[in-house]
């Protein structure tokens, strides 16, 4: 009946950020802009290496450009470039003011990968203060928090990502093997 912990990591799907219009972006060149839509076309289409190409292209028109350093990011993530890709996040946090609280969840994942759990454990946090309604930061924090026997701390991160998001399973069972460590047996089988 007890599950063990089942954190799925990177089983949400990496989505680039939007294309832009010129007139939201003050003192973006139009042809920044276009490179940058083009590369969020290419990769919906799954052209990874299109679109790193056309990110380089909009950051050397316009080096101040946050969202195309994210967006390569995303992209040199898939590519399994996690080094270039928590690089990336980086300058886009940097560029950002630090306000762009999707940086820091992607770059929390890519750390993630690499094994660097506190440093992630840390950008799930920053997440988290800049968006107090971001679920999977909850969710993958808390994930952090029981694989260091922090059982109380990550049921209240799995708590947080349930009242996000009602319908969160993942959330619902790892709580449970939460609950079920702290010996909230009866807890833990309602999960």
């Amino acid at each position: 009946i007890y599950c063990l912990l089942s954190i799925v990591y990177f089983s949400f799907p990496l989505h680039a950020q939007d294309t832009v219009k010129v007139s939201t972006l003050v003192g973006l060149d139009f042809t920044a802009e276009k490179l940058y839509n083009s590369g969020i076309s290419k990769f919906a289409a799954k052209d990874y290496n299109g679109a790193i190409t056309d990110f380089n292209q909009a950051i050397s028109l316009n080096p101040n450009f946050y969202k195309a350093f994210y967006n390569r990011g995303i992209a040199k993530f898939e590519l399994k470039d996690i080094n270039g890709a928590v690089a990336d996040y980086t300058e886009s946090i940097t560029l950002s003011h630090d306000s762009c609280d999707l940086c820091y969840f992607s770059r929390g994942q890519a750390k993630y990968s690499q094994g660097r759990k506190t440093e992630a454990a840390d950008d799930y946090t920053k997440t988290i203060q800049l968006n107090p309604n971001h679920a999977q930061a909850y969710y993958y924090r808390g994930g952090i928090l029981f694989e260091i026997q922090e059982y109380k701390s990550s049921k209240e991160d799995f708590d947080n990502a349930i009242k996000l998001k009602p319908d969160y399973a993942y959330a619902f069972n790892d709580r449970g093997s939460a609950k079920r460590q702290l010996e909230d047996y009866t807890g833990a089988a309602a999960d």
